[in-house]
């Protein structure tokens, strides 16, 4: 009875011990793994810096009256590009992103509507209606931006 209990015993003892060196693999592994994560989450930060930057950009554009259309359209196809480059983890994430470039093409469409030629008729009024939908325009998209940094 004795031999069966010892034997039981060191089985015991044997497969505590591959337990734990398979947790000492995992551990190696993932220990492996951080540089790797590391180089991810910095790779991660500088898309965001330069996400922000080019915000910031467009913004201290905005805040100048003199802006053009083209140059409006020009900041929103980087901001475009930039919101597109950045590398998503979560589902939420993923929408939020979808999100920010719908709202970003939005503007653009708008942008292009009014760069349209007036239709026939008085276009001098045409034209100051025209630049009063432009500074409207661009008062919406530096709030929205604004929006975007907060959040």
């Amino acid at each position: 009875m004795k031999a069966v209990h010892v034997v039981g015993m060191l089985a015991s003892l044997l497969l505590a011990g591959c337990t734990i060196r398979e947790r000492q693999e995992d551990i190696t592994k993932m220990e492996q793994n951080i540089p790797l994560q590391e180089q991810y989450v910095l790779g991660l930060q500088q898309q965001n810096a330069a996400l922000e930057a080019e915000t910031k950009s467009l913004l201290a554009k905005l805040a100048h009256q003199d802006v053009t259309i083209t140059e409006l359209s020009h900041g929103l196809d980087e901001l475009i590009r930039q919101n597109g480059k950045l590398r998503v983890a979560t589902e939420a994430a993923k929408r939020r992103q979808q999100r920010v470039e719908s709202d970003l093409r939005g503007f653009q469409n708008r942008l292009s509507a009014l760069r349209a030629k007036p239709q026939e008729g008085d276009k001098q009024a045409s034209e100051d209606a025209k630049r009063k939908r432009i500074e409207e325009l661009k008062q919406e998209i530096q709030k929205y931006l604004k929006l975007l940094e907060l959040s």
